[in-house]
């Protein structure tokens, strides 16, 4: 929630001469309240304090509870489970050809099973599964996380012969037993899937080494007709961080739809526009994200393979090969709507 002193210096802040007059401001942020139901933090982010956009594009945004509603018009509930849980998710992308990192289990003590139905609960389980699989480096996801939670990621090192596992970011170097005993307790937060990680593409690469930098892609699948990428925007993590993720203390950037071209980054809360990164300098502003077109026509295709489903945030990451799938999130944030400036109520209609 936005606080009451950053709120007035907002309302009060003319934006050099950008904004719509205060008792204007005070005026729409209620009237938006009382009939869309977004506050006055979702106002400003979303761009509506700026003068010359019409009342019928403001009154375009969803607030949450109508956006919640819309959605469950689109994606059957019945259905959610399936796009929210990474195994049956990394499944459906291995039966329907839609590139995606490669699958190597499930590591939980209780449950685990790796890429050949063989355990995957102990240390030792783990141990086989790298060696004959000639791992160098993976990645482990908790199975239901979000914002990045959890996440973790680590080389694979031989010392006297036997598989040892340097943790990406911290550099600490652990045993596959204490791998497992920290990392795949069953519940609350222990399973996880077991997968390659990704070595992306040097343009993306460049925006911040040390984390994979996606693109959050919008689909929307008209009643009739072919479904359409209708906006986009990169995640950029910070220096020194493993995830891209916003709630992680990533940024933003706002992609053109037909070209893949990256604004200014911005992140939550601070009115800056970053043309570099603020950590060490690269170019943001300007960059042009790889295989584009092929990037949607992805998006779109992975939006087909979920049954009931009409609307995605498809997370896409990129490699020198081209773009794959790193997971989808059938309710994206509807704050996502704000960081695009496109009315929800528009984009989420035929």
């Amino acid at each position: 929630m936005i606080k009451i002193s950053k709120l007035v210096r907002r309302i009060l802040d003319d934006n050099q001469g950008r904004d719509v007059p205060v008792f204007r401001k005070i005026y729409e942020i209620g009237y938006l309240y009382v009939t869309r139901g977004f506050g006055p933090g979702y106002y400003f982010d979303a761009g509506l304090s700026r003068r010359g956009a019409p009342m019928t594009f403001k009154k375009g945004f969803y607030g949450h509870k109508l956006y919640e509603k819309r959605v469950s018009e689109l994606n059957d509930p019945r259905y959610n489970k399936l796009p929210q849980n990474k195994l049956p998710e990394a499944a459906l992308f291995k039966l329907l050809g839609i590139p995606a990192p490669r699958t190597f289990g499930h590591l939980c003590v209780r449950k685990g099973l790796d890429m050949h139905g063989l355990p995957l609960r102990t240390g030792a389980d783990l141990e086989r599964l790298l060696t004959r699989e000639g791992v160098e480096r993976f990645c482990a996801k908790e199975t239901e996380g979000w914002n990045g939670r959890g996440f973790v990621a680590a080389d694979v090192v031989r010392e006297n012969g036997k598989p040892m596992l340097r943790l990406l970011g911290s550099g600490e170097t652990v045993s596959c037993d204490v791998f497992v005993e920290r990392y795949a307790q069953y519940a609350p937060h222990g399973n996880r899937i077991l997968q390659e990680f990704i070595e992306q593409h040097p343009v993306m690469h460049a925006l911040n080494p040390s984390s994979v930098n996606t693109i959050r892609m919008m689909v929307y699948q008209p009643e009739k007709g072919e479904a359409r990428a209708f906006g986009a925007f990169a995640r950029i993590g910070r220096s020194g961080t493993l995830v891209d993720n916003v709630g992680a203390g990533g940024m933003w950037t706002v992609a053109d739809i037909q070209t893949g071209r990256l604004g200014p980054g911005r992140r939550p809360q601070v009115d800056v526009d970053y043309v570099v990164h603020p950590d060490h300098g690269a170019p943001i502003e300007g960059v042009m994200v790889p295989f584009w077109d092929e990037a949607k026509e992805v998006a779109c295709r992975t939006l087909a393979a979920f049954p009931h489903t009409r609307y995605l945030g498809v997370d896409v990451a990129f490699t020198a090969q081209g773009p794959v799938i790193i997971e989808v999130n059938n309710k994206p944030d509807y704050i996502d709507f704000a960081i695009l400036e496109i009315p929800s109520q528009v984009a989420l209609n035929d």
